[in-house]
């Protein structure tokens, strides 16, 4: 919500499906209707201690990234600078 600056939308969905190695997984997108992720940030945000806000830590998407991955996902984000920017979790069905 944060990172739209100014009024939008979240979109939220969910689906199954199949993804090597892991077979089949649950797929959750979180997508927004905000400014989108310029691709020099886009290849930080991941990054512990990294932000682009002056009261941030830094800290939310590193530690949103370990979670899945321990539980044998991963996490990616698709944006365009200017289209809204979407976030996918992938976790194993077991």
């Amino acid at each position: 919500c944060e990172a739209m600056e100014r009024e939008g939308a979240i979109r939220i969905r969910e689906e199954e499906a199949y993804a090597q190695p892991l077979g089949r997984v649950a797929v959750i997108r979180v997508s927004d209707t905000g400014p989108g992720i310029d691709p020099a940030v886009r290849a930080k945000i991941f990054q512990p201690f990294f932000t682009t806000k002056e009261d941030g830590t830094g800290l939310g998407l590193s530690i949103a990234t370990r979670i899945v991955e321990e539980h044998g996902g991963w996490l990616d984000v698709d944006s365009e600078p200017g289209a809204g920017a979407t976030f996918v979790v992938t976790l194993p069905v077991k």
